[in-house]
């Protein structure tokens, strides 16, 4: 998961931004708002949504986030639970469409598993974890991917 700070530097850096009151003023913000959020203060949704879209991330993903940033611990950890849920059935999806799309899918399987996925199709190991995919291809179906950590 992101944080402010995220937003704010990929925001700036995308823009070629030199200072926060230029990202202010983008924002259409008071100049002191960067220094606010800094402090612990938390944008509007509307201000949210755009500094997303200056930092070209995912507008969706970036309101789920400063929600979770705005809530208590306990409930922070019912919202990343649920970014990981989405994350993963995400990864299924796309996985069987690739699958329903190989010329021969009776080589393709699959698994699934809580904190990772991890997909057989013809050959190339599809590996979630941790929010990164990993793909690796092995020509021979006996080989397994191992991971440290």
């Amino acid at each position: 998961m992101n944080n402010l700070d995220f937003y704010i530097e990929k925001a700036m850096e995308r823009q070629d931004l030199k200072s926060k009151r230029q990202l202010c003023i983008k924002l259409d913000v008071s100049h002191n708002a960067i220094n606010d959020y800094k402090r612990g203060a938390f944008p509007s949704d509307t201000t949210m949504k755009r500094l997303a879209e200056l930092a070209g991330e995912n507008i969706e993903k970036a309101l789920i986030e400063l929600n979770v940033w705005r809530s208590p611990a306990v409930v922070q950890k019912a919202y990343a639970s649920i970014l990981q849920k989405i994350a993963n059935t995400v990864l299924v999806i796309c996985s069987l469409g690739a699958m329903t799309a190989a010329s021969t899918p009776s080589y393709a399987s699959d698994s699934c598993k809580m904190n990772s996925v991890s997909m057989n199709i013809m050959e190339t190991h599809i590996i979630f974890k941790e929010g990164v995919y990993f793909y690796i291809n092995t020509y021979n179906s006996n080989v397994k991917p191992s991971y440290a950590g």
